[in-house]
């Protein structure tokens, strides 16, 4: 029957899957999930980063939920249902690998005393930051007729989770020598996701004040149950 076709799909994902462990706090969730490199991307250098993923029917994985398989990370860009006969069966997914871990996402948090005397400082925001960062020519020049010289015509553009909390004007710090201005924020073409387009940070280094605290991460090794029935699509 109709309603059976989804389990009969999540025995097959069960069986040819691999476990990825769901960063969340506080505790994590494992499921099993068949994911493939993409083999044709509008970008052939973007094509390791590009990955298809078939989830399972009654799956709890969400778009900008941050996983990690064999030693690599993983963050979902979308989550799309395969209906048939009116239930869902399984999900489709797209998933980008991850090539910046461990970082931080701060904001400015500068201090003045009594003689005006100004300290700059930092508090973090989210710390660790998981993501993917790729090069993003944005000609100003040929695509604004405003353009006045001054617009910056090279950024990068970095996929976050929308759960960070990002703002404009954020600094995503990768090391002391190494770090970002936040200048814009895409947060309507990927539901659960902000793309954030970052330009040369020329503001002074300043201090970091230390999170007061962190979400635990450590994974759970129990999967999750399936129900014995597939959900009717609305």
């Amino acid at each position: 029957m109709s309603e059976d076709l989804g389990p009969d799909i999540a025995e097959v994902i069960n069986e040819l899957g691999s476990t990825f462990t769901i960063l969340r706090s506080p505790t994590n969730l494992t499921e099993m999930i068949i994911n493939t490199m993409r083999e044709m991307v509008r970008e052939p250098s973007f094509q390791e980063r590009h990955f298809d993923a078939t989830l399972i029917w009654n799956t709890v994985v969400i778009p900008g939920d941050i996983l990690q398989s064999n030693n690599e990370t993983f963050i979902v860009m979308n989550k799309t249902a395969d209906t048939f006969e009116d239930y869902i069966v399984k999900y489709n997914s797209i998933f980008f690998k991850c090539n910046i871990e461990d970082v931080r996402i701060l904001i400015p948090a500068d201090e003045q005393n009594a003689s005006f005397e100004v300290t700059n400082k930092w508090t973090v925001r989210k710390d660790p930051v998981y993501g993917l960062l790729i090069n993003n020519l944005r000609s100003a020049i040929m695509n604004n007729e405003g353009y006045t010289g001054k617009e910056p015509t090279f950024k990068l553009q970095c996929f976050v989770p929308a759960s960070y909390g990002t703002e404009r004007f954020d600094r995503l710090y990768i090391s002391a020598t190494d770090y970002y201005r936040v200048e814009s924020i895409e947060k309507y073409e990927f539901p659960g996701i902000h793309v954030l387009y970052l330009v040369e940070d020329d503001r002074v280094e300043g201090v970091i004040s230390s999170p007061s605290s962190s979400p635990s991460s450590s994974p759970s090794h129990s999967p999750s149950t399936s129900p014995s029935s597939s959900p009717s699509a609305s």
